[in-house]
């Protein structure tokens, strides 16, 4: 998978323009990653022994975001969430989180 330099230059604007949005962490290509994404994350890694909350950790986490929406992005676009075997893994998941 490639990523064109605008791609890439409009993760960075998102980066940069973030502390613009109160309740958003950043918004990637017109779609909103709220901040509430990162505290539940980290709420679920301290919970998990994982870590302690700490700037690093949601520095770390805010970059894990934005990276997943990117390339999330790059992935319906390419048609991957139209591939059956996607759509099975998605229903699995699904049914695995809510049972």
């Amino acid at each position: 998978m490639t990523f064109k330099p605008a791609q890439l230059l409009l993760a960075l604007i998102a980066v940069i323009a973030a502390p613009a949005f109160a309740q958003n962490l950043a918004v990637v290509n017109g779609k909103p990653i709220p901040t509430s994404r990162v505290d539940a994350i980290v709420k679920q890694v301290v919970a998990q022994g994982q870590g302690e909350d700490s700037p690093q950790m949601r520095d770390m986490i805010k970059k894990q975001l934005i990276e997943r929406e990117v390339l999330m992005q790059e992935a319906i676009k390419q048609g991957y969430d139209k591939k059956p075997e996607v759509k099975l893994a998605l229903d699995n998941a699904r049914q695995a989180i809510v049972v």
